[in-house]
């Protein structure tokens, strides 16, 4: 998706674009040399772009010059995960650092984003985005290109295309470079059902399995992260911990002198510990689990209190902050939400796809928690410490074993289209990164410790969600709303003409 840079107090940031998804420019009004604090931030995400495109990622046949400079001169994250294998949650996450089910980016219908430009459903303005917090510190903030989060009467139409270099380029002879983090990545992998004759033309996703709209599966999840801040960040660094886009929000928040909303819980984490060496800064144990705040969650509030005298882990509970893949698939609807697409839960999964990480004392996407834990002290496992991923329910590919759902648009993720698996199904991503071999009590002699903790973290998380949020995915908001159709030409490409519209 083409889309443009836009600061409103530079005139070469209302014209030059890049081709990706969205393109988040933060800038204070004045511009000083690179410190550690007020940078200037340019966020970049590409749009379906698999992780397995990208030259830096190991790509050998398409050229991505540009990108693959921006991982040499910087931070490159190798389990970086988008909170949803879709566009509207993973979005959602994105700007907000929260799961997407707790501002109720999410339906049980069908429906998995909002499907039309034209519709009332959207991210509700109670919600706080890093941009909100950042325009509160004197930021002046824009955003041009893909938002597939609904619209309000302020539609951008600048549709230009050029390179990303440009906007680099532009950087550099500004004299911005220095003190401005740039980060890129995708919303979601690629998709592997999009085709013509017979050949994909969707993004690649490289040895993971899945892709766009395939529930939990790595390759619809795993997306590029790269972040560089010349003379403040090692170039050439590459981060293999398990890290999540929601993981954005509190990092810029951080850096531009902002303070964490306290009035709801915050998923994300702060990356700069991690992106800067200190690995065992971001396995604070203050900072195990973010949602220790959150009265409701009094289970992570234990762990964090009952730790906070120690730096080591209880040897039969290691604490970790609970990360989950919420909005990917779906079980059949609980009854006891209220209201009209009111979100529920059944038990378990909770009508998601819940996929769990066992690793070191963080939890990114989706949980993280360490087995055994006294070998997880290093940036990568030593021996003996394994990256462990549950799936309790998977979509059905069509045909049976195809790996994807050729002849639909994406895979159907509920209902009679999921499997559901009791018990679930357990891989180690530390051998088995593409999810080719399911363990099974006979080949793995953790099984039934791994599937007992996750089963108990799970029933711990789903008490902490919220209760009757407002879907706004759901049909009663998803609905085409004529009158709500952006004016961009006559009917039936738009209900209304540029001529009679009086924005």
């Amino acid at each position: 998706m083409p889309v443009a840079v836009l600061h409103p107090d530079y005139g070469f940031w209302a014209r030059v674009a890049v081709a990706l998804g969205v393109a988040v420019a933060l800038w204070l009004p004045t511009c000083n040399a690179a410190t550690t604090s007020q940078p200037n931030f340019l966020l970049l995400m590409a749009d379906d772009l698999g992780i397995g495109d990208l030259g830096c990622y190991g790509n050998s046949t398409l050229r991505t010059p540009n990108i693959d400079q921006l991982a040499r001169d910087g931070v490159r994250l190798t389990q970086h995960l988008a909170a949803a294998s879709v566009c509207t949650p993973s979005r959602a996450a994105f700007l907000t650092g929260r799961y997407p089910i707790r501002s109720g980016m999410v339906s049980y219908n069908g429906y998995r984003v909002l499907q039309w430009a034209g519709v009332a459903g959207g991210l509700p303005p109670s919600e706080i985005t890093f941009a909100k917090i950042l325009k509160e510190k004197g930021y002046t903030t824009g955003l041009i290109g893909k938002w597939h989060l609904g619209l309000n009467c302020a539609s951008p139409r600048d549709h230009c295309h050029h390179p990303l270099r440009q906007i680099l380029e532009r950087l550099e002879a500004e004299g911005l470079s220095r003190s401005t983090l740039v980060y890129f990545t995708s919303d979601h992998g690629g998709s592997l059902e999009a085709q013509l004759g017979g050949r994909q033309l969707g993004g690649w996703n490289g040895v993971y399995r899945g892709g766009k709209g395939m529930g939990g599966w790595e390759g619809g999840i795993r997306v590029p992260g790269v972040f560089r801040w010349p003379g403040v960040l090692p170039a050439g660094r590459e981060v293999a911990e398990p890290t999540s886009l929601m993981d954005v929000f509190p990092t810029v928040v951080r850096l531009a002198g902002g303070q964490e909303p306290r009035d709801r819980a915050i998923d994300g984490r702060d990356l700069w510990p991690l992106l800067v060496g200190s690995f065992h800064g971001f396995l604070d144990p203050k900072k195990w689990t973010t949602l220790a705040r959150d009265p409701n969650l009094r289970g992570h509030r234990e762990d964090y209190e009952s730790n906070k005298k120690s730096s080591k882990p209880r040897p039969q509970q290691p604490p970790f902050h609970a990360n989950w893949g919420h909005g990917m698939c779906k079980s059949p609807m609980d009854p006891r939400g209220t209201g009209p697409d009111a979100s529920t839960y059944s038990t378990p999964p909770g009508c998601l796809l819940m996929l769990l990480r066992h690793f070191h004392f963080l939890s990114l996407m989706p949980l993280v928690c360490c087995f055994p834990p006294t070998v997880c002290n290093a940036c990568h496992p030593n021996p003996g410490g394994r990256v462990w991923k549950v799936h309790f329910m998977t979509p059905n590919f069509y045909p049976e074993g195809a790996g994807a759902c050729y002849g639909r648009g994406v895979c159907p993720c509920s209902g009679d289209n999921v499997t559901q698996h009791d018990p679930p199904l357990l891989f180690d991503l530390t051998r088995d990164p593409a999810e080719r071999q399911v363990l099974t009590p006979e080949t793995e002699p953790a099984f039934h410790v791994v599937v007992a903790r996750v089963r108990a973290e799970l029933a711990r998380h789903q008490q902490g969600l919220p209760r009757n949020v407002f879907q706004q995915l759901g049909t009663y908001l998803n609905t085409w709303r004529p009158w709500l159709q952006p004016c961009c030409g006559t009917f039936p490409l738009c209900w209304c003409s540029p001529q009679d519209d009086p924005q």
